[in-house]
């Protein structure tokens, strides 16, 4: 199944947890996944796990869709280091590029990175 096409121009999704939590999650979209870091609002979700998810506007506007997803966990060295750049926004990654590209790849190689397949 495709993602809505209103995912592709947003980079939070709101995630419905079980036992009735919601919470925020940053994602970037690599063809029909939807990218992000699972070691924090998804800690404890395994692999495998559906889970449904709400598009908003900016500032938690209006609700603009929401649809099922999978998790999937992903292995460190299937992220390119650009997707992870992406994936973190606008954080100081370092001084030079050097500095850079070692913090990614510690993020990448530290960080639990899961996939939410439409």
């Amino acid at each position: 199944m495709a993602l809505p096409a209103e995912a592709r121009s947003h980079h939070t999704l709101w995630v419905d947890l079980p036992g009735g939590r919601t919470v925020s999650i940053r994602y970037v979209t690599d063809g029909d996944r939807l990218i992000c870091l699972g070691d924090d609002g998804l800690a404890g979700i395994p692999a495998g796990s559906s889970l449904f998810v709400a598009l908003r506007s900016l500032a938690c506007g209006a609700h603009q869709g929401g649809f099922r997803v999978r998790v999937e966990e992903l292995e460190a060295g299937s992220m390119s280091l650009g997707l992870l750049a992406d994936l973190l926004g606008d954080r100081p990654l370092g001084r030079n590029g050097d500095e850079v590209v070692r913090n990614l790849e510690h993020i990448r190689s530290t960080r639990r990175l899961v996939a939410l397949a439409a």
